[in-house]
């Protein structure tokens, strides 16, 4: 996997993402996947040209960070601060709740039992795990050292009313480029280092968000559809299943709002795997599996995975596994513990 080379002066930035930070500043940096140019908002007073959305997972709760500008690399090195900035005036507070393993697969076998008994086809179980920050834990430093390790994902950081949070997502919900839009399909998951096929059940998994995906781009009216094969795309030290599609569309908010969320952060029907993940989870995902993105022209919404929120001395890793009528609890546990190492290794 080809490294990226981080392009500003990282001591600089440091300063001026901490100085933010300090003074509880709004704003959110990222990259792109597979691109090295760090891009920066800083959210403002008023409603302005640049909107950068988050969105949770249950989409009872949202933001937008608005700025009046696009800060790219070396020019984020020479952000003035004034008053038009906006103070995040609400800081969340964690949750104590974490399933340990015992508890986490009695879950996982709950909902295989729904699915037995013909309620659920699939579900996603997600749980939090709590990450102690070391005593000179740099919040700016983990971030580079997440954009540096996860070249092909979407590196984010960033403060808003929702909370501090961070993440290397691999999965892109919807972008365009003019009248072109692209979507995928990504679910199953292994460690890239297995040597062995992929199993009927996480190409099951694979195929059920596929098929979510078609059904909305064909009800919201979606044209010269394009569907890849299914490939195998590495995310870091995991490997997933995924699928390409691409298609032309006249009103692509509605289909945002569709699409969301998809079998791979949900479940099928998706009202009764939300029932109980509202049950189970007792609405802890946050941001985690909702979305976030850059509302311009050319617009692009990634699924907030492989994230954690950041809290004074802790951090809350969110992860999740999909479940489906061949899924094992015990592997399940195991592939959220894979997860969890993606934001673990930024500690290392």
């Amino acid at each position: 996997m080809a490294q990226l080379s981080f392009p500003l002066n990282k001591q600089a930035f440091t300063l001026v993402i901490q100085e933010l930070l300090h003074a509880n500043i709004g704003f959110v940096c990222f990259k792109k996947p597979n691109e090295s140019d760090v891009y920066c908002l800083i959210d403002e007073n008023d409603a302005l040209a640049f909107s950068f959305q988050f969105q949770s997972f249950d989409s009872l709760s949202s933001y937008n960070i608005q700025s009046s500008n696009i800060f790219k690399n070396a020019e984020i090195l020479d952000v003035k601060f004034n008053t038009k900035y906006k103070i995040v005036s609400h800081v969340p507070t964690p949750y104590p709740y974490y399933q340990n393993k015992e508890t986490y697969e009695n879950y996982v076998a709950s909902i295989i039992q729904e699915i037995k008994n013909g309620n659920l086809q699939k579900c996603v179980a997600a749980r939090k795990k709590k990450l102690s920050l070391p005593a000179d834990f740099n919040t700016v430093n983990a971030w580079i050292n997440l954009y540096e390790l996860y070249p092909n994902a979407f590196v984010y950081l960033a403060n808003t009313p929702l909370g501090l949070w961070m993440g290397a997502s691999p999965e892109l919900l919807l972008k365009n480029t003019g009248n072109l839009y692209q979507t995928v399909s990504l679910a199953g998951t292994k460690l890239a280092s297995e040597d062995r096929a992929w199993t009927k059940k996480e190409y099951e998994e694979q195929n059920y968000v596929t098929q979510y995906i078609l059904e909305n781009l064909n009800k919201h009216g979606a044209e010269n559809i394009q569907i890849s094969d299914v490939y195998t795309t590495q995310a870091g030290h995991l490997a997933h299943l995924k699928t390409d599609l691409q298609f032309t569309i006249t009103n692509h908010i509605d289909l945002l709002k569709s699409l969301h969320p998809t079998p791979a952060v949900g479940g099928i029907p998706l009202l009764n795997a939300k029932g109980f993940i509202q049950q189970f989870e007792q609405n802890q995902r946050k941001l985690y599996s909702g979305f976030l993105g850059l509302q311009t022209a050319d617009s692009f919404y990634y699924v907030n995975l492989r994230c954690m929120q950041i809290f004074e001395n802790h951090a809350d890793i969110h992860i999740g596994a999909g479940i489906t009528l061949n899924s094992e609890p015990n592997k399940e546990w195991q592939e959220t513990e894979n997860k969890a190492k993606t934001m673990e290794k930024i500690l290392e």
